[in-house]
C-alpha cells in the first residue's frame, strides 16, 4: 500500500469541527466554534504575556527549556478543554449526551 504524500490530509477532522454538526443546528454549531475560537485567541494572547513574566524555565540564550514548554502546553490544553466545555454548555443549555 502506498503512503499518502501528505498524511495530515488523511486524518479525520478534529472533534471541535465534526461533533457539533452531528446533533446540533448549524447556527448553534457556528456559535460554539466562533466563540471558542475568539475566546481562545484572546486568552492565549494573555496567557503568553503572563508566561513571559514568569522566569521559571527560561534559559538566557536558548529560550525556553523543554520543561517550561511542556508545562505551557499542558496548561494550555487543560484550559482549552474547559473553555470548549463551558462554551458548549452555555450555547446548548444542556449537558445531556445522546438522544
Amino acid at each position: 500500500m502506498a503512503r499518502p504524500r501528505c498524511p495530515a490530509l488523511t486524518l479525520p477532522l478534529p472533534a471541535s469541527f465534526s461533533l457539533p454538526f452531528s446533533s446540533l443546528s448549524a447556527k448553534m454549531a457556528a456559535s460554539i466554534v466562533s466563540s471558542d475560537f475568539l475566546s481562545k485567541a484572546g486568552t492565549m494572547y494573555l496567557g503568553e504575556r503572563l508566561w513571559n513574566k514568569v522566569s521559571w524555565g527560561k534559559e538566557a540564550k536558548a529560550g525556553d527549556a523543554a520543561s517550561r514548554s511542556i508545562m505551557k502546553a499542558f496548561a494550555w490544553r487543560a484550559f482549552a478543554m474547559v473553555n470548549t466545555l463551558i462554551i458548549s454548555i452555555f450555547f446548548a443549555k444542556s449537558v445531556k449526551v445522546g438522544k
